[in-house]
C-alpha cells in the first residue's frame, strides 16, 4: 500500500494556535518544542479536520454528542472551548503533490457526488496542473449553531468556505486562477470552437487574467447540479454546459442568450471547483484510516489481553491477541531490541486458547472446537513431557469435550468484554513468562508504539511522546523503528511529537551513514528529504512553527531555535 502523500497540513484558531501555522510533512515528521507551544494542538487539529470532514453537514453534532457512530471525536473538551477566538473561524489547510492526486473520472465523480463525469473534464484538469508541483486547499468553519448563534455570539457569521491553493506557500493564499488560469482557458477553448464569437471571448478572458481586471470569483458562478439529468452526469464542457442559467433578460425585458464570455467564466469556475473536489477528496481518503496514539498509553490488565479501546493504545493489546502475525512481528522487533540494548525480552507470548473466531464453522461452538482441542492436547502432552513442571497434574484425564466447552465459554466471555487471555513476555533464556504490566512501565508504554508503527500499512500515524518512560538507549531504538515503519514495508506517514534528542540523534546518524554508504543495520537508506524537523516556539505570546532542514551529514542546516541542542550536536559530529 502506498504511503499517504499529504505534504503539508496547517491550522488556525485552534487551542494554542491562533494564526495559521503550516507544517511540512515527510515520511517522518518530528515535532519539537517546549511545553504549551502548540505541538499537541497541531496533532489534535489534524484529528479535528478529519472528524469535521466525515461529519459533513452535521458537523456541529460533533461538539454536542460525546459518542458519534463511525467518527472518532478528538479529545478537545466540551462546547467550543478549543477555539482560540470564539468569534473567529476554525481554519485548515492541506497540500498534496500534483503527481499524487487521483485525477480520474471515477474518483472525481465520487468526490462531488455524481454517478458519472465526462473524461473531458479530467483532461482539462490534468492540462491545467501539468506544470504545477503542489496543489492544496484552505477551508474554514464558523463553529456555531445558527439557532444559538444570535443568543451566544451576536453578529457572528456562520459561513463556511474553501479556497484553492496553487504552489508551496504556507501562509499566503495566492489566487489560483492567476497561476493556472491561462492553461485552463487553453484546455477549454477547443470545446467552444463552434460558438460564434468564441475567439474574442477567450481573448477577453485571457486579457482579464493578465491585467487583473474584474471577473467572477470562483464561488460566484452557479453550481450546475440542480440542472444535472436524472442519472447525475455532469455535461461535457462547452457553451451548452448550463442550460438555464445562460438565459438573461435584455433591456426590453426579453429572454436572451447569455454572452459567450459568461459561458467561458462558468466553465472556468467549474474547472476549479472540480480541482478543489479532487484535493479535498484526497484529504478525506488519506485521513480516514488515521491511527492516533496519545501519551500515557493504557496498561494491559493482568488477566485479559485488552483494555478500554477508548484509552490511548487500548486497542494494541486486543490486536496482539487477535492477530498472531502482528504478535510475531512485534515479538521479533522486541527480540532485536533486546540484542541491541540488553537482556530484555526475546518473545511475546499469549496464554490461553488462541482460536481465530472469524474462522469458526457455523455450528455449535463447542462442537466446532473439539477437533482443535484434540490437536492442542496432543501437542501439549508431547511438549510438556520434557519439563514436568509444565505438565498438568492430571494431563492424561483431560477430556477434549470438556475443554472445548470451556474454550467456547471463554470466547463468549471475550465477546462480552470479560477476556481471560493473558499477554506475557518471556525474559531471557529462562522461558519464565512475565505479565506485561509487571515488566516495567516502559515496556507497557513502548509496545503500543510498536503495534501502531508495524501494525498499520500506508496510514497516517500520529504519536505523542513515543519515548515515554524509556531508557535513552531504547529511545534511540525507537528512532530506528520510525525509519522502519516509514521507509520499510509498512510505508506509513509518521507525525511524532517528541522531546527526545536521543531519538533524533539516531535518525540523524542514519542519514549520515546513508551518505557515506555505511547504513547497513536497517538496509534502508535515509535521506534528508525523508525527514521533516519542526520546532514549535512561542514568540510574543503566539506559537510559531520553524522548519529546520537537515543536510546530507545529518546535521541541522540552520541554528536550532534558542541554541538548544546546538552545541551538543556540534561536539558529537565534530
Amino acid at each position: 500500500m502506498a504511503r499517504p502523500s499529504l505534504s503539508e497540513f496547517g491550522i488556525a484558531n485552534f487551542r494554542a494556535i491562533f494564526e495559521l501555522q503550516g507544517v511540512p510533512l515527510r515520511p517522518i515528521t518530528l515535532l519539537f518544542g517546549p511545553n504549551s507551544s502548540g505541538k499537541s494542538s497541531f496533532l489534535l487539529g489534524l484529528q479535528m479536520a478529519e472528524a469535521l470532514r466525515r461529519k459533513g453537514d452535521d458537523w456541529f453534532e460533533l461538539f454536542l454528542n460525546d459518542q458519534l457512530e463511525g467518527v472518532r471525536k478528538p479529545e478537545v473538551g466540551d462546547r467550543l472551548a478549543f477555539l482560540h477566538d470564539p468569534e473567529a473561524a476554525l481554519q485548515f489547510l492541506c497540500r498534496f503533490p500534483v503527481s499524487a492526486l487521483e485525477l480520474t473520472k471515477e474518483s472525481l465523480a465520487r468526490d462531488i457526488g455524481l454517478d458519472k463525469l465526462p473524461e473531458a473534464w479530467v483532461q482539462i484538469l490534468r492540462h491545467a496542473v501539468a506544470e504545477t508541483s503542489v496543489v492544496g486547499i484552505a477551508w474554514w468553519y464558523h463553529l456555531l449553531d445558527p439557532t444559538r448563534r444570535s443568543q451566544e455570539f451576536p453578529g457572528v457569521g456562520h459561513e463556511d468556505g474553501a479556497l484553492l491553493l496553487i504552489g508551496g506557500s504556507a501562509t499566503e493564499y495566492e489566487e489560483a486562477e492567476t497561476i493556472i488560469g491561462p492553461r485552463v482557458l487553453d484546455a477549454l477553448e477547443p470545446y467552444f470552437g463552434d460558438s460564434p464569437g468564441h475567439a474574442a471571448a477567450f481573448q477577453e478572458a485571457r486579457a482579464t487574467l493578465a491585467g487583473g481586471g474584474e471577473r467572477p470569483k470562483l464561488g460566484d458562478s452557479v453550481w450546475p447540479f440542480t440542472n444535472v439529468p436524472v442519472e447525475r452526469t455532469l455535461p461535457v464542457p462547452g457553451p451548452g454546459l448550463f442550460k438555464y442559467p445562460h438565459l438573461s433578460r435584455n433591456r426590453r425585458g426579453e429572454l436572451a442568450e447569455s454572452p459567450v464570455i459568461t459561458k467561458v467564466w462558468n466553465n472556468f469556475a467549474l474547472t476549479f471547483l472540480l480541482l478543489k473536489a479532487a484535493v479535498i477528496g484526497a484529504f478525506d481518503g488519506q485521513t480516514k484510516g488515521m491511527y492516533v496514539l496519545g501519551p500515557l498509553r493504557s496498561v494491559p490488565p493482568r488477566l485479559g489481553g485488552s483494555s478500554d479501546a477508548s484509552e490511548a493504545g487500548g486497542d494494541a493489546w486486543r490486536r496482539l491477541v487477535d492477530e498472531p502475525v502482528l504478535r510475531s512481528e512485534v515479538g521479533d522487533w522486541l527480540a532485536r531490541l533486546a540484542g541491541e540494548v540488553g537482556p530484555l525480552t526475546p518473545q511475546l507470548v499469549i496464554e490461553g486458547p488462541e482460536v481465530p473466531r472469524s474462522a469458526l464453522p457455523a455450528k455449535p461452538l463447542a462442537e466446532s472446537l473439539q477437533p482443535v482441542v484434540q490437536q492442542f492436547l496432543s501437542g501439549y502432552l508431547s511438549a510438556a513431557t520434557e519439563d514436568s513442571t509444565q505438565l498438568h497434574p492430571k494431563a492424561s484425564e483431560l477430556d477434549a469435550r470438556v475443554i472445548a466447552s470451556q474454550w467456547a465459554e471463554r470466547i463468549r466471555m471475550t465477546e462480552l468484554g470479560e477476556n481471560r487471555y493473558t499477554l506475557k513476555l518471556l525474559r531471557g533464556n529462562s522461558q519464565r513468562a512475565v505479565v506485561i504490566r509487571d515488566a516495567g512501565l516502559g515496556m507497557s508504554q513502548l509496545i503500543p508504539v510498536v503495534v501502531g508503527l508495524l501494525g498499520n500499512n500506508g496510514t497516517i500515524v500520529t504519536i505523542e511522546q513515543p519515548e515515554l518512560h524509556l531508557h535513552p538507549a531504547m529511545q534511540a531504538e525507537v528512532g530506528d523503528l520510525l525509519i522502519e515503519s516509514a521507509l520499510g514495508r509498512p510505508q506509513n506517514l509518521i507525525i511524532a511529537e517528541t522531546h527526545s534528542e536521543h531519538l533524533l540523534l539516531r535518525i540523524m546518524r542514519r542519514i549520515r551513514e546513508t551518505s557515506t554508504g555505511r547504513n547497513t543495520r536497517l538496509d534502508l537508506p535515509v535521506k534528508p528529504d525523508d525527514v521533516s524537523l519542526v520546532f514549535f516556539e512561542v514568540v510574543d505570546g503566539k506559537p510559531v512553527v520553524r522548519h529546520i532542514p537537515l543536510d546530507d551529514r545529518g546535521m541541522i542546516a540552520r541554528p536550532w531555535p534558542g541554541g538548544f541542542f546546538e552545541e551538543g550536536f556540534r561536539e558529537i559530529f565534530a
